[in-house]
């Protein structure tokens, strides 16, 4: 079996324990909310014009649907996901744009998109960098793409080595370093925002699919918003935010 066909059923395997776990448990899910919060906030509901948004590997569909609901109806949101299982839960949502695709090839038109929305996608990818031409090649002039994927750095690297031989994982899963992912986009984009993110509270609420260290640790439920906001505090730390377990990254392309 290839690796992108390895990479289809693990992600096929996953999808009910998304939607039915990591979605639905509300540590989780709140933490997941303030996620999807922070990567759509350029986003105005007030735009005149409706924006055409990509969700590339949208999953069970949980981002484009925030985003069609924060945007009351100022935006025409696509999904694609590689897993057939991820799009059956997505399709459940008032946005049903979707389409199983495989992000090196996505089945757009040339400069379709204002937005896309790159959310944990490219550390699945064999070419990173060829999904990243795909972004460019199907966004328009000046869109905007906004990419969150796994940061290189030793402690959150520690603790993604001790459970990459569970079913959640294949071979392809991969960390980056910051200049990798900003030496990528800078060949065909501006890069415009540049974070650190993920401390404490992303392993404790983010993945209880996983391991749910908040119900084992018996962590009470108002201390979600304190851990979110120690996060926020420590992003702000220099020399220590560097340390975090994602990156979240902000660039647009060219006008010509």
């Amino acid at each position: 079996m290839d690796s992108q066909k390895k990479e289809m059923v693990v992600q096929d395997r996953v999808a009910g324990l998304y939607e039915g776990v990591r979605y639905r448990k509300a540590h989780s899910r709140q933490y997941n909310e303030w996620r999807m919060e922070q990567l759509a906030s350029f986003l105005d509901p007030a735009t005149l014009a409706p924006l055409s948004i990509l969700d590339d590997g949208c999953g069970v569909g949980h981002l484009c649907n925030w985003v069609n609901d924060k945007m009351r109806g100022n935006a025409l949101c696509f999904g694609s996901d590689l897993s057939s299982e991820m799009l059956k839960h997505a399709s459940k949502y008032s946005f049903a744009n979707l389409c199983q695709a495989n992000s090196e090839e996505l089945p757009y038109k040339d400069k379709t998109f204002d937005v896309v929305f790159a959310n944990s996608i490219l550390h699945h990818l064999l070419s990173p960098s060829r999904g990243i031409s795909e972004i460019q090649r199907v966004l328009k002039p000046g869109g905007v793409v906004c990419l969150v994927d796994p940061n290189r750095s030793l402690i959150p690297s520690i603790i993604r080595s001790m459970f990459q031989k569970k079913d959640h994982f294949s071979e392809v899963h991969k960390d980056f370093s910051a200049r990798e992912l900003v030496n990528m986009l800078k060949v065909y984009f501006e890069v415009e925002s540049f974070r650190y993110f993920g401390y404490v509270a992303y392993p404790l609420l983010g993945f209880p699919d996983v391991i749910d260290l908040f119900e084992l640790l018996h962590l009470p439920r108002w201390s979600v918003r304190l851990l979110i906001r120690l996060d926020e505090v420590i992003s702000r730390i220099p020399l220590v935010r560097s340390q975090s377990f994602g990156i979240m990254i902000y660039a647009r392309k060219g006008d010509a």
